[in-house]
């Protein structure tokens, strides 16, 4: 699994913001660092992710969005019902980043990609001029295990548990 793009203290305004807001003080926080689009470096990011898509390097692919990371790795897992074992320490990033912000920022041009592992240096290539960087593997194991700075893991659990929790929501739907 690869990080495509820059991650920066960007949660201004975020799903996490807004979450800790509401659990600390009963109302959201919107914070002052939101995202910001660089047109120009997202360009070429996209035009690499588009050519790799075409040579079927790239199995799956998410944009970081809304949530960021953490949920992006949720949604990979729960789509493929497949773990990931995630290293926050190796996410491509602007300086050195507490391990929310790694999980939780909104750093706009990312995506996260799963690639064929016999493939791995063609990808590598492609994305020559590119921040991107590999932060885990797939696994057989219905587990997603994200490890933070301090090498321990920070999110442990099963993809069952997330697709319970996301399928809750709508439950009356």
């Amino acid at each position: 699994m690869y990080v495509i793009g820059l991650t920066r203290d960007e949660t201004g305004g975020s799903e996490y913001f807004a979450y800790m807001g509401e659990k600390t003080s009963g109302r959201g926080y919107i914070g002052v660092n939101v995202p910001m689009v660089d047109s120009a470096a997202f360009k070429k990011t996209y035009a690499a992710y588009e050519a790799a898509m075409k040579k079927g390097i790239i199995v799956s692919g998410i944009s970081i969005e809304r949530g960021g990371l953490g949920l992006a790795v949720a949604k990979s897992a729960m789509a493929g019902m497949l773990g990931v074992a995630i290293d926050l320490t190796a996410v491509p990033a602007d300086g050195t980043l507490r391990d929310d912000v790694v999980l939780y920022s909104e750093s706009q041009g990312r995506l996260l990609v799963s690639v064929d592992s016999a493939r791995t240096a063609e990808f590598e290539a492609m994305f020559n001029g590119v921040p991107f960087a590999r932060i885990g593997e797939v696994l057989q194991l219905s587990r997603i295990e994200i490890r933070g700075a301090s090498g321990k893991p920070i999110v442990t659990t099963s993809v069952q548990e997330c697709l319970d929790a996301y399928r809750a929501v709508f439950k009356n739907f």
